[in-house]
């Protein structure tokens, strides 16, 4: 037998059920536009957190093309509370879309290459994603969704799901008056 097949017999195959109660529609905003300059741990952490877990979406603005590369990272707890960072490389002004399902985001950390002028000039805004989080516990993978149930009515398509991130786009997306149901498979790590 070989190594991995060893490793796959070693992982215990689970049921998942989660249910998010009016769950937030997508582009809710956690950081409303803010000069990039002044946004400090402290900003992010007083302004409105995920109710579910759920991927976030950076957009960035620099009306005078003045940034001209570096990076930027979310920090937080992922669907699982893991401490987890996620960082994204600058290319240009516009929205960058993540792929961690973030139950809590701490911070956000800059290290952006240019010039920074006026206070309007270089803005972030971070706000939700449609991607939401599956638990599986920070030894789990997930498997594949088989059922989606969105205000009480089973859909037809389950969406898309992201194994790597254990997160699924909803066929329906979630808008704040009903709830949305999975129901999952996943593998957890014997050893």
């Amino acid at each position: 037998m070989s190594g991995s097949m060893q490793l796959e017999k070693m992982k215990l195959l689970m049921t998942g059920h989660v249910c998010y109660d009016l769950a937030d529609a997508p582009a809710v905003a956690l950081v409303a536009a803010t000069n990039i300059t002044a946004l400090t741990q402290q900003t992010v952490m007083t302004t409105l957190q995920v109710s579910y877990p759920v991927n976030a979406i950076v957009t960035i603005v620099d009306t005078t093309p003045s940034l001209t590369g570096g990076t930027f990272s979310l920090i937080g707890r992922n669907q699982d509370g893991v401490p987890t960072t996620e960082t994204f490389t600058y290319v240009a002004a516009g929205a960058y879309t993540g792929n961690v399902a973030w139950s809590y985001v701490e911070s956000i950390l800059f290290a952006l290459t240019g010039t920074f002028t006026a206070p309007a000039d270089e803005t972030v805004a971070v706000a939700t994603g449609t991607k939401m989080g599956l638990p599986v516990g920070p030894n789990g993978e997930l498997v594949s969704v088989w059922k989606d149930v969105h205000a009480g009515t089973l859909g037809g398509a389950v969406g898309v799901y992201n194994r790597t991130y254990s997160t699924v786009i909803p066929a329906n997306a979630p808008n704040n008056d009903h709830s949305q149901e999975f129901f999952y498979t996943y593998k957890v790590k014997l050893v």
